[in-house]
């Protein structure tokens, strides 16, 4: 896969990334949420750095029916390590797999191309402290994205499993409950590392208590602290102080809409259906995620 197919992968990736969120509320003390899920996204579609959609690689003239598709297992942990303080992980593993028909090649008329990666994707680490408790709840929470020692550039020219750097964010969260519905909704800065450059990140959710079921809507989002730049062909390389070049390969932004619901079969125990659907954005692929997951409480 070229450098331009390797950046398309790994922007997605990064759009890709969102570890659930309970909203501003902490665990109890010994209490834990456990979320096992199976996620599954193919799409023939991405959005450029002006936000238009388009079949991936439609500007190159000799490749045709190019997909992509993320198959992943997520295991999503909060822990209430005591009362004031719960922790989190996240751990995603992949199969990654992009496709596409090349035309007009030496000596052949058209060849189908894929490439699969599959693997752990990066480890995300967190902790949540409560700041209030009425008359709403607030919280703030900080954390770390670790990549578990994945191949940046694979061998086969596959899809990256992520960007091999590390990150760090911070969020403030605030949530009020208003049986049967409730409101929450953070806003966070993600300090990234490498070449991209940093984002605000931002969630809204409100939901809704009825028996056994809570249904609930949530809205997502990523703006990126500089204009995303143009990724097609060859990356923009520019000059910097000092004779050093550096590489600049096209930041993101990202809006989601995510439908879900959950069922509990008994205490403690409920089944979760989800939706991530990508209504806009720039330099990111463009489809929807489907979800359905295993929820353990105490």
């Amino acid at each position: 896969m070229n450098r331009r197919a390797m950046v398309l992968c790994c922007i997605f990736i990064l759009a890709a990334w969102q570890p659930a969120r309970s909203g501003a509320w902490t665990q109890k003390k010994n209490g834990y949420y456990l979320k096992f899920s199976v996620n599954y996204l193919t799409t023939d579609k991405e959005r450029n750095f002006t936000g238009q959609k388009f079949p991936i690689f439609h500007e190159r003239l000799n490749f045709t029916d190019a997909t992509f598709l993320d198959a992943n297992a997520t295991l999503y942990f909060e822990y209430g390590l005591a009362s004031n303080l719960t922790v989190i992980a996240n751990l995603p593993f992949k199969s990654l797999r992009a496709e596409r028909t090349e035309l007009g090649a030496p000596y052949f008329e058209s060849r189908r191309v894929s490439t699969t990666t599959v693997g752990f994707g990066d480890l995300t680490l967190a902790a949540r402290y409560p700041l209030l408790a009425s008359p709403f709840v607030a919280s703030i929470q900080s954390g770390v994205r670790l990549p578990l020692g994945y191949d940046q550039n694979p061998n086969d020219g596959g899809p990256p499993l992520g960007s091999g750097e590390v990150d760090a964010e911070g969020h403030l969260l605030v949530g009020t409950s208003l049986y049967p519905f409730y409101v929450t909704g953070s806003i966070g800065y993600r300090r990234r590392g490498g070449v991209y450059h940093d984002e605000i990140v931002y969630a809204g959710e409100i939901g809704l208590q009825k028996g056994r079921w809570l249904l609930k809507i949530v809205t997502e989002g990523i703006e990126n602290t500089t204009a995303p730049q143009d990724i097609v062909g060859t990356p923009v390389i520019t000059p910097i102080p000092g004779g050093q070049y550096t590489v600049i390969i096209g930041d993101q932004n990202v809006t989601k809409i995510s439908p879900s619901f959950a069922f509990q079969l008994k205490p403690g125990l409920a089944i979760n259906g989800e939706l991530f659907h990508i209504v806009a954005g720039k330099n990111t692929v463009s489809g929807t995620t489907f979800s359905l997951g295993v929820v353990l409480t105490r």
